[in-house]
């Protein structure tokens, strides 16, 4: 199933993504988890790192967290460590 997404969704997704990761980094920040994955919190422009991949050059580190811009694989990649974030945040043991 194909989804055709119009600038008003992109920039409906570009901004709950903001959220989202505004929200992961303030969790994060409180519960003293650093996180795998730096976000860069830039509102509906946001971005996250990856600093793990060895394969990457450091220019090919940072992923948008909005979908303008036609890199649709850099977006779901981005994504994605937002996931990864979410599951470390959520999976750690407070106890």
């Amino acid at each position: 199933m194909f989804l055709l997404l119009t600038a008003k969704d992109d920039g409906s997704i570009a901004v709950a993504l903001g959220y989202t990761a505004h929200l992961v980094s303030m969790i994060s920040y409180f519960l003293q988890v650093p996180l795998r994955y730096p976000i860069i919190h830039k509102g509906s422009r946001s971005t996250i790192k990856d600093n793990i991949n060895d394969k990457l050059t450091e220019k090919e580190r940072e992923f948008p967290l909005y979908p303008k811009g036609g890199e649709k694989l850099q977006f779901e990649y981005g994504v994605y460590l937002l996931n990864k974030n979410i599951a470390q945040v959520g999976t750690r043991r407070y106890f």
